[in-house]
């Protein structure tokens, strides 16, 4: 792992950027390119030169942002907590003013407007809602887990329904995260032959993406007459009298081989036999199962607004973006760049890797995935799916608009009742254990509502 920032000495060299950009497809850089501390030389030797102090190079400052994001976090208040600070006050003055007001100033009868002060407290004590708002938070919590979802706090739970902005990682979130094929284009030649003569080239490569296309094939012996392999771009090959010719447009273009470009999501890998095109493969990321689904859900049933934040280079970011139906996209991001475009203060940031801890730390709740996320992204993260996949994500909105729902009904019986109770108090027609029964009641009442969070259906 390179330790410090710097600039390659050597020719080339192919590094591993995940730890930053969380993208798994290598990085290939020049001589005089840069390298910033956190990559990962792939294979061989690089001499690098360093231009920054450890101090001011790319991975201190991600370490920093890990340990320093929670600072930044927008609190989310509790609704007992803003209520008891209005609520409480409230109550006691009311009683207070209820005893010295007809006693001292109207000289009214104290023994009757001290009971009636009583009775007042008695009702307005918020048994009910101290009983009922913890347990609806509990179950909700408790039917999360049964669901595969593990939430680290009912803040979190609340804090949902005020979420405006979901931030989403690419690679990892919302794709598979892994070399795959996903498109094969012959021309003049049928797709088996264009597979195996690919295969054969890329045979004696060690580049991710050729291990991938070999992935799963027989071992060849070829016996290569010419063979070299130009880092980044492509692969010549002679087998006997054939000369093949394997890589990037780049590459083709640089060779002058004449062939139609085509718009692809993805690495694009072009066959050429004795300089006639042969046609291409696409290797890529395929999107995960239900990703176009969730992003349909989240904006149309709870209205909320998208924003994908990429390490990817920008044209696979938009690409993608475009087609699940974001509602804006930004590629090319380092950690610390991704931790700035989170200008929302009710926002969620769904993450998998490293380099989107800060992130997630920062944000107003921050989600991961146990199944395929780091250690570090889920000790940072407040929600963390630990069965399932993206489907989940439905699953714990509608959780969170349904405690929300019984929380609101609680809530507004409680103090309808209570009201009620505290008119008729203040004309007499109400003794002590009237209003201590009707305080009781209205507290079992409430607590038989919050179960119904257990009856939650997932739809």
């Amino acid at each position: 792992m390179v330790s410090v920032d710097g600039v390659l000495l050597s020719k080339e060299a192919i590094f591993d950027t995940s730890s930053l950009t969380g993208e798994f497809k290598p990085k290939y850089v020049k001589q005089g390119g840069e390298v910033l501390s956190g990559y990962i030389l792939k294979e061989g030797v690089a001499e690098v030169r360093a231009t920054k102090s450890y101090k001011n190079s790319t991975i201190y400052k991600l370490i920093d942002l890990i340990e320093n994001a929670a600072l930044k976090k927008s609190k989310v208040e509790k609704f007992m907590t803003k209520f008891a600070k209005i609520y409480t006050p409230i109550v006691v003055l009311i009683a207070v003013l209820m005893t010295i007001i007809p006693v001292f100033i109207f000289k009214l009868n104290p023994d009757e407007w001290i009971l009636k002060s009583v009775i007042f407290l008695a009702v307005s004590c918020p048994c009910a809602l101290v009983l009922s708002i913890p347990l609806t938070f509990f179950n909700s919590i408790g039917i999360a887990s049964k669901h595969g979802i593990l939430i680290k706090g009912g803040n979190y739970l609340e804090g949902l329904n005020n979420i405006e902005t979901i931030y989403f990682d690419k690679t990892g979130t919302l794709s598979e995260g892994a070399f795959e094929i996903i498109e094969i284009k012959p021309f003049n030649i049928s797709e088996k032959e264009f597979l195996t003569k690919l295969e054969m080239v890329e045979s004696l490569s060690n580049h991710p993406i050729a291990k991938a296309i070999c992935k799963g094939c027989e071992e060849q012996k070829i016996d290569f007459t010419y063979y070299k392999e130009e880092q980044g771009l492509g692969i010549k090959a002679s087998v006997k009298d054939k000369d093949y010719m394997v890589g990037s447009d780049k590459f083709l273009k640089l060779n002058n081989i004449n062939f139609k470009e085509a718009e692809t999501i993805g690495t694009k890998i072009n066959l050429v036999i004795n300089n006639e095109y042969k046609g291409y493969l696409v290797i890529g990321d395929n999107l995960k199962q239900g990703a176009k689904e969730l992003v349909t859900t989240l904006k149309k049933d709870f209205g909320k607004n998208l924003i994908m934040l990429s390490g990817d280079n920008q044209e696979n970011v938009e690409k993608v973006a475009k087609e699940l139906g974001f509602d804006d996209y930004y590629g090319n991001l380092l950690p610390d760049e991704k931790l700035s475009k989170i200008k929302s203060k009710k926002s969620m940031f769904i993450g998998d890797g490293v380099n989107d801890a800060p992130s997630i730390m920062a944000s107003s709740v921050g989600l991961s995935f146990s199944n395929f996320s780091s250690d570090i992204t889920k000790e940072a993260s407040d929600i963390v799916i630990v069965s399932g996949g993206l489907e989940k994500i439905k699953t714990l909105f509608l959780i969170a608009k349904h405690n929300k729902k019984v929380l609101t009904q609680n809530i507004a019986f409680v103090l309808l009742v209570k009201f009620l109770v505290l008119i008729m108090g203040s004309f007499g027609y109400v003794m002590i254990w009237h209003a201590i029964f009707a305080d009781v009641g209205v507290s079992v009442l409430a607590v038989i509502n919050s179960l119904k969070s257990f009856k939650l259906k997932e739809k």
